[in-house]
């Protein structure tokens, strides 16, 4: 697993601050382009459609054509694995199943970036740094329905493991 840190106050509410104020922006930016209902399929476009039948149906491969093959077999299972037991909990649909999974490990990839940098008091510098990376380009793949929070909050949990030389989970 990760490196087990200890609790740090300053940490999760700095964390939970730019947490809060990115998921502000977003929810102002896809209003603003006319999406208006989040039950839709406001998160949900490109790969995402993809994630979101896996975890309704599992992987499928099939041929279509004499020589091709199609199906989702080509994505990742996990996030989509998570995104069904979100599911199996909430009975919501998976694109709120999804978008639900991409903000939890959002938050959790801020939380272990103000690990990584070691934020025990709340400076200038703290959060202009947590802000870069809450807001880099190509962000609001981290609020779509999509793996990329997951992936990030992986990455950065081997950095802190490499950080504090725990090369076992790292």
């Amino acid at each position: 697993m990760f490196y087990l840190f200890k609790f740090n106050l300053t940490n999760f509410f700095l964390t939970f601050f730019v947490f809060c104020v990115s998921k502000v922006i977003v929810y102002a930016l896809i209003y603003s382009f006319g999406c208006i209902d989040l039950s839709s399929n406001c998160f949900s476009h490109w790969d995402s459609g993809h994630y979101i039948s896996i975890a309704k149906e599992g992987h499928k491969l099939y041929q279509c054509g004499t020589q091709n093959w199609c199906g989702n077999t080509g994505w990742s299972p996990l996030y989509p694995f998570i995104m069904q037991i979100i599911n199996k909990i909430t009975n919501f649909n998976f694109e709120i199943c999804g978008v639900i999974v991409s903000s939890f490990f959002y938050f959790f990839y801020l939380l272990l970036i103000s690990y990584i940098f070691n934020f025990n008091k709340v400076t200038f510098n703290a959060l202009v740094t947590l802000f870069l990376f809450a807001f880099f380009p190509g962000f609001i793949y981290l609020h779509a329905v999509f793996p990329m929070s997951l992936c990030m909050f992986l990455l950065s949990g081997i950095i802190l493991n490499l950080q504090k030389k725990n090369f076992l989970f790292s």
